[in-house]
């Protein structure tokens, strides 16, 4: 999320213990047997427990992926907002949308899955009563004729917006349009042929389904994605959080279901500045911030599904695993990037004049240091894959670590005073992700790497004195030694 609003972390303030143990979007007790009194239902209906899969199921999402992986080489990156929205809302947020949506910059809006509230019962239709009272659309407690609490289940709908990524207007590369949504689209019908296990690993959150009619275009594409990638966990190129807002502040949310709550420490006392009920805030908003390079790491993790059974389990699901054939290609990709930039480094050195030498600076600005950028921060992730945190030694790690912080800080000191925001916000998520307390230097170096070389492309960019950029390149090289050791 960006710089230049309040970020709340809840992972400092919020323990599960405090919030009263209910299933997700409930108020009746984790564990419960309940019916729902569902209302009419939009057919046909997709259960994701009775998926069939053709055949040749693989070879489609294979081809798939390759026209993913063209679009990333070919044409600009688009990130895409998610804003969920509680039913019933009594309160409405501060604001109809968060800072996130560029409304100027969108590409392609529509709504995503969305689900009716309804009350609940017991097993045998009995009345069941709710651990507290649910406020309805009017902001009054709900509660049964005897004055107990309803036992109920939050709805919701979600809104979807895709839309020029940060940083990228000037790139030379192409529009994705219509491109991306055709292969959304794609996405979505594939979606609907998975292996039944595959499909309920992904749904973890609808076990019930959701209709096929009203869920049978691109968004659905989307949806996955982000269902996917709060089941991740941080440090993982899928793994996105999700926030409350008001305004310009962005609190985080704690939880893997479809309600997660706000920190208990900061809310459970009067005069929230966000409305929520029992920590569930009335609306929410989550980002990814490349759809092709999401959808890529998605296709590689269904595939891979397949052979992995005990996906089905609900447990939190272990970061993507590392494709070494992706790893190769990369490899080949950044070669010739960097022969590139090598010839343009003679073209500048050789060039007469300080406007000739300007114009090929800004030549590599625009034609080469997007893409640059975008296949070494790929090429960081890959290399994170590849290596556990237990191959890693930690005293090198540690001094990895140490020489980072200084770039850094380095980095920090040098960088203009007109730097780019998104530099700025870099260099504090970096500085943010090296101090986190608690955690083994392994673990920092492999969260902060992918960081690196963004940050590294804006001091070429801006031509100073590069001391992350050398920070990278050895990190690189040492993390290259320890993935080219290990049996692929």
């Amino acid at each position: 999320m960006p710089s230049t609003l309040t970020l709340l972390k809840a992972a400092d303030l919020f323990r599960e213990e405090d919030w009263p143990a209910c299933e997700d979007g409930t108020n009746v007790a984790a564990g419960a047997l309940f019916r729902e009194e569902f209302g009419s239902r939009v057919l046909p209906w997709y259960n994701p427990a009775e998926g069939r899969a053709p055949r040749n199921w693989r070879d489609k999402w294979t081809t798939l992926r390759s026209r993913f992986e063209r679009l990333i080489d070919e044409c600009r990156p688009q990130e895409c907002v998610l804003v969920q929205r509680r039913i019933p809302a009594y309160a409405p947020s501060s604001s109809e949308y968060p800072m996130h949506v560029h409304e100027r910059d969108v590409i392609w809006s529509g709504g995503g899955l969305s689900r009716e509230p309804a009350r609940l019962s017991m097993p045998d239709w009995q009345p069941l009563t709710g651990l507290f009272p649910l406020k309805g659309a009017q902001g009054h407690p709900m509660l049964s004729e005897e004055g107990k609490p309803l036992a109920f289940r939050f709805g919701l709908w979600r809104q979807l917006f895709v839309q020029e990524g940060q940083g990228f207007s000037s790139d030379a590369r192409l529009r994705p349009v219509p491109r991306l949504t055709e292969l959304m689209g794609d996405g979505t019908s594939l979606l609907y042929e998975l292996p039944a296990q595959i499909a309920v690993s992904i749904w973890r959150n609808w076990p019930s389904g959701f209709s096929r009619k009203c869920n049978s275009g691109a968004s659905l594409w989307l949806d996955a994605l982000f269902e996917l990638s709060w089941q991740h966990q941080p440090g993982s190129p899928l793994h996105t959080d999700r926030f409350a807002w008001v305004e310009n502040c962005f609190t985080q949310l704690m939880g893997k279901g479809l309600f997660p709550q706000l920190p208990y420490a900061l809310y459970s006392r009067p005069g929230s500045p966000v409305p929520h009920e029992n920590g569930h805030p009335m609306a929410y908003c989550a980002k990814l911030s490349d759809v092709a390079r999401a959808s890529v790491v998605v296709i590689d993790e269904i595939l891979e599904r397949e052979r992995t059974p005990e996906d089905d389990k609900r447990q939190p699901m272990p970061t993507h695993q590392f494709n070494p054939n992706r790893f190769r290609q990369v490899e080949e990709l950044l070669d010739i990037e960097y022969e590139k930039l090598h010839e343009f480094e003679k073209a500048i050195s050789l060039a007469d004049g300080i406007s000739a030498k300007i114009a090929l600076r800004q030549q590599i600005k625009r034609d080469l240091t997007p893409r640059l950028r975008r296949l070494e921060q790929e090429y960081a992730e890959l290399l994170v894959q590849g290596v556990p945190d237990a191959d890693i030694p930690e005293a090198q790690a540690q001094a990895f670590v140490t020489e980072v912080v200084r770039a850094v800080a380095k980095a920090d000191e040098l960088k203009p005073s007109g730097a780019p925001q998104e530099m700025v916000r870099l260099l504090a998520e970096i500085r943010d992700k090296l101090n986190e307390p608690g955690k083994s230097a392994s673990g920092k170096l492999k969260v902060s790497l992918p960081i690196i070389p963004l940050i590294s492309s804006y001091e070429m960019e801006l031509d100073t004195e590069g001391v992350l950029t050398a920070a990278w390149r050895k990190a690189r090289d040492f993390f290259k030694g320890l993935v080219e050791s290990r049996p692929q």
